[in-house]
């Protein structure tokens, strides 16, 4: 049993290294960047605004680093659906139909779950990863 238990292990270690440091790394990073060009916070995401849940004090720049780029759309595709007028369809839909799965488990909070999904994805590539090094 300690066999099968060992990809978890060591994927678990590099998993909390790499996450763990990028939890403490990002919001001094977001900041450092606000101060340097102002206009990040004031930049309209392409999407509804309503989806992002606004987070308080500390929270806010742990959580909100996270919510840029391609996030609005998979946002907007978990919680409205494909929509043929936009560029939605060019988004695979298994990672907003877990985020629109997830999300009422988190109460209602999209972001959080997104981040959840995408955190459990990596450490399962990990132990993947391991097993697959291993054969090699």
């Amino acid at each position: 049993m300690r066999r099968r238990s060992e990809p978890f292990r060591q994927a678990g270690i590099i998993f909390l290294i790499s996450r763990g440091g990028l939890v403490l790394f990002a919001p001094f990073a977001y900041l450092a960047l606000t101060r340097l060009v102002p206009d990040l916070l004031h930049i309209s995401p392409p999407f509804y605004l309503g989806l992002k849940r606004h987070f308080a004090g500390v929270f806010h720049y742990m959580i909100d680093p996270w919510v840029r780029w391609d996030s609005g759309w998979y946002l907007q595709i978990a919680h409205f659906g494909y929509s043929a007028t936009d560029s939605s369809t060019a988004f695979f839909p298994l990672y907003p139909m877990l985020v629109a799965a997830l999300g009422p488990v988190f109460g209602g909070n999209f972001v959080v779950a997104g981040i959840v999904i995408s955190l459990a994805c990596c450490l399962g590539a990990f132990v993947l990863l391991y097993k697959l090094v291993e054969i090699d």
